[in-house]
C-alpha cells in the first residue's frame, strides 16, 4: 500500500514539473464536436436584416482550416428588402488578436468588380457566403501563433431604402493550439 502512495506522489510531482515546463498541456473543458449542441455563432441586426457569423468549432490547431459562414437574412415576414451594393463584394471578416489588433482581413489583397448590384431579399430569404481560412504561422497569411483570437463578420456598406448601412456581428472567441 505504501508503494502506491509513493508512486502517486512521484507521478504527481512529475506531472507538475512537465506542466510548469510547458511540456504537458491539457484542456479543462475540451471541445468534442459529437457532444456540442451547435457551432459557435453570433448575430446582429439592422431594421429587419439579420447578419449571422458561424465558425465550425471553438478550438483549432496550427495548420487547421477554419470554416466560416456569413448569412444575411430578411427577418420581416411581409416586406421585401431592396439592397444595393456598389461592388461585387457582399461580406468581409476580420480576425483579431487577444489585444484587439486585426491580424487577418479576408478582403485584404483581393480585387472586387466595381459594379452596382441590386438584390431583393424576399421575406425569410437569406444570402450567404462561406470562407475557408488556413490558420498558419508567419510568414503565411493569416499570421497566427497559438493563443486566443476573436472573429468578426460584417457586410460591406450597402444602400437600404436610400440609407447607407453596414452590419457587424459581435465577436466570437476561438483558440489556436500547436
Amino acid at each position: 500500500m505504501m508503494i502506491k502512495i509513493v508512486s502517486s506522489t512521484v507521478l504527481g510531482i512529475l506531472i507538475g514539473v512537465l506542466l510548469s515546463m510547458g511540456l504537458l498541456t491539457f484542456d479543462l473543458f475540451p471541445y468534442h464536436p459529437s457532444t456540442s449542441a451547435s457551432p459557435p455563432s453570433s448575430s446582429n441586426s439592422f431594421d429587419d436584416l439579420l447578419l449571422t457569423i458561424t465558425i465550425d468549432k471553438p478550438l483549432y490547431h496550427m495548420g487547421d482550416v477554419m470554416h466560416v459562414t456569413l448569412k444575411l437574412t430578411n427577418t420581416n415576414p411581409e416586406k421585401l428588402m431592396h439592397i444595393t451594393y456598389s461592388t461585387s463584394q457582399k461580406f468581409d471578416l476580420e480576425i483579431l488578436s487577444e489585444d484587439g489588433l486585426v491580424v487577418y482581413k479576408w478582403s485584404k489583397g483581393r480585387v472586387f468588380a466595381q459594379v452596382i448590384t441590386s438584390i431583393i431579399l424576399n421575406p425569410g430569404e437569406t444570402i450567404e457566403q462561406s470562407f475557408s481560412i488556413t490558420l498558419e504561422g508567419p510568414p503565411k497569411q493569416p499570421q497566427m501563433v497559438p493563443g486566443t483570437y476573436k472573429i468578426v463578420g460584417m457586410t460591406v456598406q450597402f444602400l437600404l431604402d436610400d440609407e447607407r448601412v453596414q452590419i457587424k456581428t459581435p465577436e466570437i472567441e476561438f483558440k489556436i493550439k500547436r
